[in-house]
């Protein structure tokens, strides 16, 4: 009888887990070692990636076994978190909810080089990064979803397929600064088959942004693309600036698929969390106090307020909110609000507590910067 084992290689950035018949490999996927802003607070995350079967060993269960390979693994690596970007109707089946949603704008090249934009831009370089970084750290403050990228980041600058005729490949970057050589903003881009596709965008302030789509714009004429569309959160400040132009933004909500994500430790998760409760607990103006339990399929979290402060706390009896770890993980992100997953089924939420978890799990817009993506 053939013998199957597990083997997992933890490199540099990533665990790899293969799934070895006979001491050849006929499956596994790639575990990425990650950080993840949630509002202000920094998880560790573990991203799911490069998930295969050998052709010749499809439906016999093996990429199953490698998910749950990995979410063991995460347990024992004390991730709080992960995260995949998946295909459709999959993954979900191990945990894994919809935690936000797949955003663009596009507008004409001729627009964009209406914009004012005054500083001038060159090529990045390395010694850029670190400027980079923080002008990102700023831009991005309290966005959840964002990579925390932490003083030893190394970009990638991974990119989306830009279409047919076409080569997947790294992005280009480009910075705008001022008169002292200080880095004021970037974008990352790339420009093939006379389309241009932007993935990131930053600025320090509005006159940074300007310049950024001006250069990406003279840059599209010039290789002939009609339009540039950009991979962007439809809040961001640079779609602002689109906005008189005339540009067209987009929403998808995936069911099932694309970005998706699921807790892994629910404790360690919460604790971590626990100073963004009690920021957005200080700034509501709701008047109650007391104790209540989370429920959940993968443990309880309990929790005590009073007047001024929320802690963590081991409440007995009869949970007051009930629920499944993937409804959970999308009020956690922001995707989603109390209200809207209140009546669903396998949820119960005693009515007084809805505007309580309202304010500790308010909705956003959760996202993450293709450049970051695995």
């Amino acid at each position: 009888m053939a013998a199957l084992r597990t083997a997992i290689e933890d490199r540099k950035s990533r665990w790899q887990i293969s799934l070895l018949l006979d001491e050849q490999a006929v499956s596994g996927l790639g575990v990425v070692k990650k950080h993840m802003q949630i509002d202000s607070a920094v998880v560790k995350m573990g991203g799911i990636a490069g998930v295969w079967t050998d052709s010749n060993h499809r439906r016999k269960g093996y990429a199953s076994q490698a998910m749950w390979e990995s979410i063991a693994l995460m347990e024992r690596q004390n991730c709080d978190m992960s995260i995949l970007f998946g295909i459709d109707d999959f993954y979900h089946r191990y945990g894994y909810a919809v935690v936000f949603a797949d955003q663009s704008m596009w507008l004409k090249t001729s627009q964009l080089l209406s914009l004012n934009g005054p500083l001038k831009a060159r090529r990045g370089r390395r010694a850029d990064h670190e400027a980079m970084r923080r002008l990102y750290r700023n831009y991005n403050a309290a966005r959840s979803g964002m990579d925390a990228r932490q003083k030893n980041w190394k970009p990638r600058w991974y990119m989306p397929n830009l279409g047919k005729d076409t080569v997947r490949r790294a992005g280009k970057f480009l910075v705008v600064y001022d008169a002292r050589d200080r880095v004021r903003g970037y974008a990352v881009y790339d420009i093939q088959a006379e389309r241009t596709v932007v993935t990131e965008v930053c600025g320090k302030d509005r006159e940074a942004l300007a310049s950024v789509g001006k250069t990406i714009a003279r840059r599209a004429k010039r290789a002939g693309a009609e339009e540039v569309l950009f991979h962007l959160p439809c809040d961001d400040p640079f779609i602002s600036l689109c906005i008189p132009l005339g540009c067209t933004c987009l929403i998808a909500y995936p069911f099932n698929q694309s970005a998706m994500g699921r807790i892994i430790h629910l404790n360690r998760l919460m604790k971590k969390l626990l100073p963004v409760f009690q920021k957005r607990w200080a700034h509501s103006e709701l008047n109650w106090t007391g104790e209540f339990a989370i429920d959940t399929d993968i443990g309880r979290v309990g929790f005590e307020i009073s007047e001024s402060d929320i802690v963590m706390a081991d409440v007995g009896g009869r949970a007051r909110v009930s629920m499944p770890q993937m409804a959970l993980t999308q009020l956690v992100m922001g995707y989603r609000q109390v209200v809207d997953i209140a009546y669903n089924d396998g949820i119960k939420i005693s009515r007084q507590l809805l505007p309580v978890l309202d304010i500790l799990f308010p909705k956003g817009n959760p996202y993450m910067w293709w450049t970051d993506r695995f």
